[in-house]
């Protein structure tokens, strides 16, 4: 559910991702970790980056948790109208 919510959360700012997923037990250099992954489009990126040159956006977004995850959604341009 809560997925679902930031993919709608992102379409409002015109962001669709490619996929949206929440991983168990990724692999990283301390050990395993869970954490949300949001994948996009290279021309999506372009667009968001010739909206704002400050945001942190790319290809693969990795988010420890949902409260990251709305945090960062907030941090992004509107670029619907673009």
């Amino acid at each position: 559910m809560a997925i679902a919510k930031m993919v709608k959360k992102l379409g409002d700012k015109g962001i669709t991702p490619i996929s949206a997923k929440y991983e168990r037990r990724c692999p990283v250099p301390e050990g395993y970790a869970n954490g949300y992954v949001f994948t996009f489009s290279e021309a999506l990126e372009n667009r968001v980056w010739e909206a704002d040159k400050n945001v942190n956006f790319e290809t693969t977004m990795e988010l420890d948790n949902s409260q990251d995850v709305f945090e960062w959604i907030e941090t992004l341009p509107d670029i619907k109208a673009n």
